[in-house]
């Protein structure tokens, strides 16, 4: 082996030395990003401008694979700092539930790296190469919040690939990148903010820009880097080391980016991926499972999903067509953990058909327990966005439920979404914000019929109406109850959200 270049192997060695009750293992060549899981993938209400939204998942991260230019890449004992830091300890049930599904039972997560408001992790599985995980600081946090926090602490995860010569930190892969990206009216992608891991010989990490030179560049401390700029047009990224040398490029435009150059793939055919990484076989004694509402049914079989979408109304089609004929169709099922339930689902994107089909494949080495049948439900969802009080109502287009438990999940969701909307519209946002806060009658008023108010912070108004309250310490609650008789609450104080009681029904901002 070169004395320049450390293979892989070697930093397995290295990764050996280190001090760790879990074997750390990087023979499972796996590639997933898995935030948390939201049943709900229609849009959400008074969503951002189009050109404001992220790229990709719920909070859009992109992580670079890519093969590095030519400098040479000495990977030392220094890296053992991706794998120090301090050890998570206030894991709660649900971020402990995510990480299970991403990275297997038993992870651990340290804290490797903390400034300017984010925070940088290492997940540490018992079996399969290390992932990583960037998200915000939260400091002060109301009740609420803190059980909302697992949504929020991992803004991004990736488990990078490994193997071989090749896998972050190597020569051929130096940085792990986690840079947020919006795009413009015309379809171009910005960079807003610039983060993710690096390799011990990456100095600095730059932004190519539209004249193919480096825009601006941060500097890679503790194993990350961090760039707090305004929004600037990026064609890609380079990695460099101290004397400024190219260590990595990724361009992503296809006219290239000058003097910063991809490098030129091997024609030589890949070997062969190991035998895990091949699909996992479908179950030998599928669950069945059928069901019907709003025109459509859908049949389960296992892995298998097939949805009739013949019967749907004329006013259901349409909303589903939308601009380009774009459907999201998710299955989701309950599933215990640690003594409480939390929601577990798959979504995927496919064309409005007739007839729409879906496998749920897995592979084998993944560490999350297969998506196969038994499920508690379906749903299909088009391109289209929601406001309170719309006419599209707090339903999905197309909601099957599978069992009783899914049914009532459909019922109870609606209703938590009417009180969620209302919370952060923006005809509620004078409300939300206001101090002192004004009569809750005054406010009702300015709703119709839809709003009343209340006379106790712990009233309950009719069923299909929601009830408000307003208190001294700029106090505002929100209450609606379901028909299956849950009473549902917002509280908020100073216009944060203090305390909840439905925070696994949906988005709560």
């Amino acid at each position: 082996m070169s004395g320049l270049y450390a293979e892989f192997d070697e930093l397995q060695r290295i990764w050996d030395t280190v001090p760790e009750p879990d074997e750390l293992t990087t023979r499972v060549l796996w590639h997933r990003l898995a935030p948390n899981f939201d049943a709900e993938i229609g849009k959400d209400a008074n969503r951002e401008p189009r050109h404001l939204r992220r790229w990709g998942l719920l909070v859009a991260a992109l992580l670079i694979v890519a093969l590095a230019t030519g400098s040479a890449l000495a990977l030392t004992g220094h890296l053992k700092g991706l794998f120090g830091g301090s050890e998570v300890r206030d894991l709660s049930a649900a971020e402990q539930f995510n990480l299970s599904e991403m990275a297997g039972a038993k992870a651990r997560v340290t804290l490797i790296a903390s400034r300017n408001g984010q925070a940088f992790y290492v997940i540490k599985r018992k079996k399969g190469g290390p992932c990583y995980a960037v998200g915000a600081v939260e400091r002060h946090l109301t009740p609420a919040q803190l059980q909302l926090r697992s949504r929020s602490r991992f803004g991004a995860v990736g488990c990078p690939l490994a193997g071989g010569s090749f896998g972050f930190p190597s020569k051929v892969q130096p940085i792990l990148d986690f840079s947020v990206f919006f795009a413009t009216r015309d379809r171009i992608a910005r960079l807003a903010r610039l983060e993710g891991f690096a390799a011990d010989p990456v100095a600095k990490v730059g932004v190519i820009g539209v004249d193919n030179k480096i825009a601006y560049t941060v500097d890679a401390r503790e194993n990350t880097y961090l760039g707090g700029h305004s929004a600037v047009v990026a064609h890609g990224i380079v990695a460099l080391d101290k004397e400024e040398k190219p260590l990595f490029v990724q361009c992503t435009v296809r006219k290239g980016c000058g003097k910063y150059r991809n490098p030129v793939r091997a024609t030589t055919p890949s070997p062969a991926p190991p035998a895990r990484l091949r699909q996992a076989p479908p179950p030998a004694h599928p669950v069945s499972q059928g069901g019907a509402a709003n025109g459509a049914s859908v049949t389960v079989h296992g892995i298998d999903v097939e949805l009739d979408l013949s019967g749907l109304s004329p006013k259901t089609k349409h909303l589903l067509e939308g601009k380009r004929r774009q459907i999201g169709v998710t299955c989701f099922k309950f599933v215990r953990f640690a003594g409480k339930l939390f929601q577990k689902g798959k979504g995927v994107q496919r064309q409005l058909a007739p007839t729409v089909r879906i496998r749920y494949t897995a592979f084998v080495g993944d560490p999350g327990a297969p998506f196969v049948a038994p499920f508690d439900g379906c749903t299909v969802t088009g391109e289209y966005g929601h406001t309170w009080n719309d006419s599209h109502g707090t339903h999905d287009a197309v909601e099957i439920p599978l069992t009783a438990r899914g049914r009532r999940f459909f019922t109870e969701r609606a209703v938590a979404r009417d009180l969620a909307w209302l919370a952060r519209a923006r005809v509620f946002k004078h409300v939300r914000y206001a101090n002192p806060m004004p009569a809750a009658a005054d406010v009702a008023a300015q709703f119709g019929g839809r709003v009343v108010a209340l006379p106790e912070a712990t009233s309950t108004p009719p069923i299909g109406r929601i009830g408000l309250w307003t208190g001294p310490g700029a106090r505002l609650v929100l209450v609606e109850r379901t028909p299956t008789g849950r009473r549902l609450f917002l509280d908020y104080r100073h216009g944060q959200i203090y305390k909840t009681n439905f925070a696994g029904l949906t988005q709560i901002l």
